[in-house]
């Protein structure tokens, strides 16, 4: 008998950039340091305009580059680089934030339990606070469909000293770092762009449950993730008012109903209080709520706030 030749699954990295080049220079080299043999890395830059393109071209040749005409948003950004990943045949596509990086044995960890785990279409691991990484930002998250959120755990894992935490299945994946099964993801579909940012990873942690796919969070994959004090209050609150109500419409009528009922008690106590306290909250709030009445969503006024960046 011959020899026989065994390959590593190719994985293809989409790390998204937007004016962070710095950041995504760090991300980069965290993915080029990993003990993964042939991780191949497409960096999207959403129409950045301040030479994050050019930066990292220039420090990293082997990178693919590709630039988005305008901002797409982190929906459609992470759409355009993963299209490309399918059409360099990976077998695994990692999304990942510019401010997240990877522990050099986590990309293993993870393509080995999706490896094991046929039924499973995603994984992801343990989020550390950088540089506090004794601190936990993701340990593990559930999916709250009448609230259209995910709950995170936030403390480390069981026997996560001892170096013996188990793999387990879990109802939502955060956005920051995700390794997806690149058939899994040709199944489900790609992130809806309608929501432009935030809680695209909700919607899309739902439909992989709809279809029947496991999630796996795999604590000893370790991430580091970068938080950042400088994002914009109202760009969050009018993307949050009007997603929320998008991912609710698309739920069970139960759900729907439920839900109904929290968002507009939770809207009237939110409005209440920043009409006394912070009116350019309370206006981003009903933006986004009459929005989503009105069908605007994608990028929707959004770009207002983005604006004043």
């Amino acid at each position: 008998m011959g020899n026989t030749v065994l390959t590593t699954p190719k994985i293809v990295a989409v790390v998204l950039n937007y004016k962070r080049p710095q950041e995504t220079v760090e991300c980069v080299r965290s993915l080029v340091e990993s003990t993964y043999e042939g991780v191949e890395i497409v960096v999207v830059d959403n129409a950045s305009s301040d030479g994050s393109a050019e930066l990292i071209r220039g420090l990293y040749h082997r990178v693919t580059v590709v630039q988005a005409e305008k901002n797409l948003g982190y929906a459609g950004g992470m759409n355009l680089g993963i299209r490309r990943a399918l059409q360099l045949s990976a077998t695994y596509i990692l999304i990942i934030n510019s401010d997240t990086f990877v522990k050099k044995d986590a990309l293993k960890l993870l393509v080995q339990e999706l490896g094991e785990r046929p039924n499973a279409g995603a994984a992801s691991g343990t989020f550390l606070y950088y540089p506090e990484t004794n601190k936990v930002w993701y340990a593990g998250g559930k999916l709250m469909y009448w609230q259209a959120h995910a709950q995170t755990k936030r403390t480390f894992p069981d026997n996560w000293l001892s170096g013996t935490c188990k793999t387990e299945e879990v109802s939502f994946l955060s956005g920051c770092a995700i390794v997806f099964r690149a058939q899994s993801l040709l199944e489900v579909g790609l992130f809806d762009e309608r929501y432009f940012m935030y809680l695209e990873d909700v919607d899309l942690s739902a439909r992989f449950a709809a279809k029947g796919l496991d999630l796996l969070y795999v604590p000893e994959a370790v991430f580091y993730h970068r938080l950042f004090q400088d994002v914009d209050e109202p760009l969050k609150v009018y993307f949050s008012m009007r997603n929320r109500l998008l991912f609710l419409n698309a739920q069970r009528i139960l759900d729907r109903i439920v839900g109904a009922v929290y968002f507009s008690l939770m809207l009237a106590t939110k409005v209440t209080l920043w009409s006394l306290t912070r009116s350019d909250l309370r206006r981003a709030a009903l933006l986004g709520v009459t929005d989503f009445f009105k069908g605007r969503y994608y990028e929707g006024r959004g770009l207002i706030f983005i604006a004043k960046k």
